[in-house]
């Protein structure tokens, strides 16, 4: 949103060089796969990345925690206006809840889909 959003009606320019861009990176990644029948991802990763595969775990991880604390401190921040609460009670909630949801596995985290889906559903007919 933030990076194609701000451009208006241009923004479907954004969205294709995206698309193409990414395209371009899928189809070496691709075959790579199949020239090497490399179908699982250590496999893949050393022969795409070579003697550096592990580098890209790395980035990853790190990466992955961005994410996390980045998506973590929104939802945070929403909850603390929505509910009135201190920023750092909101974050930890939804960093239990987050934890709680992937601790008990796909089907919890499907029930709470639903749940949820219920529930925005329920406040759009509200609203």
């Amino acid at each position: 949103m933030e990076f194609i959003a701000k451009y208006g009606s241009l923004a479907w320019i954004s969205i294709v060089v995206s698309a193409v861009t990414l395209a371009i990176a899928l189809v070496p990644s691709l075959e790579v796969a199949r020239v090497f029948r490399a179908y699982d991802y250590m496999t893949w990763s050393k022969q795409f990345l070579w003697k550096f595969w592990w580098v890209f775990d790395v980035v990853f991880i790190v990466l992955a925690w961005i994410v996390i604390a980045v998506v973590g401190a929104a939802a945070g921040y929403m909850l603390s206006d929505l509910l009135g609460l201190p920023f750092a009670v909101s974050a930890a909630l939804v960093i239990i809840i987050v934890g709680l949801l992937h601790f008990f596995g796909r089907r919890v985290i499907e029930a709470y889909w639903i749940v949820g889906t219920v529930g925005l559903y329920i406040m759009y007919f509200i609203i």
